[in-house]
């Protein structure tokens, strides 16, 4: 729905120090947002609502830019996010929720962007990923679990890109997928595995391309098929 926008000067409230509080309604005339401000800027608390009433953000500026704690609320009141910023960035520790109010991620940031280490949770509160970042990009090892809190994969990154080995690992503990990574592509060797730990295929990549021998094989070791490939094209050989 739309907002119209009504300031009300409270000239009693903050005189010594020149803040000004202001009002925006909704149509229905509900409050939509209640802020303070120091000449233009928006200074001190600032609220913002459902237009049930229900609070959906509460904020905090200094100077027209977001400075500490700052909550967002669901429609029902519970918190949503709680994001820490400092001179209008996200700065220090970040926590968003699902909608029932477990933890849904847990992050830190430094000057706007994620640094340290990121952890987000399925809803039974089991970590789904971790990852370490580093100005805003991962860095090292990520690693990702099913549900039940068993490990699925490991990846290697380098500067938000993946760089280094990639494991797959299937719901019973059985390694499905093994590949190389270099500058976010595939690069070296490649393997998939039977449920038994055969391998299943394996290859090589080169900038994700594949290069030379792609062979597939049975369950007992068997191979069913080898084709050559060159910069990604099967050869065919007369």
């Amino acid at each position: 729905m739309k907002k119209f926008t009504l300031c009300l000067l409270l000239l009693s409230l903050f005189v010594g120090c020149g803040e000004q509080e202001k009002k925006e309604y909704f149509e229905s005339g509900e409050v939509s947002v209640q802020s303070f401000y120091k000449g233009d800027k928006k200074h001190g608390k600032s609220t913002e609502f459902y237009e049930s009433g229900v609070v959906s953000k509460k904020l905090n500026y200094r100077n027209g830019d977001l400075s500490g704690e700052n909550v967002t609320y669901y429609p029902d009141g519970k918190i949503k996010s709680i994001i820490n910023y400092r001179d209008g960035k996200k700065h220090g520790e970040a926590t968003f929720y699902y909608p029932d109010g477990s933890l849904k991620e847990k992050a830190e940031y430094k000057n706007g962007k994620l640094y340290g280490e990121d952890i987000l949770y399925y809803p039974n509160g089991n970590i789904e990923q971790k990852s370490i970042y580093k100005d805003g990009k991962r860095n090292g090892i990520t690693y990702a679990y099913y549900s039940d809190g068993k490990l699925q994969g490991e990846m290697e990154f380098k500067d938000g890109k993946r760089d280094g080995k990639s494991l797959w690992i299937s719901p019973t503990g059985v390694l499905i997928e093994k590949s190389f990574y270099k500058d976010d592509k595939l690069d070296g060797e490649f393997f998939v595995y039977y449920d038994n730990g055969q391998v299943q295929a394996k290859g090589i990549y080169k900038e994700n391309l594949l290069q030379g021998d792609f062979t597939t094989y049975d369950r007992n070791g068997k191979v069913l098929e080898k084709t050559n490939y060159e910069n990604g094209r099967e050869v065919i050989f007369k």
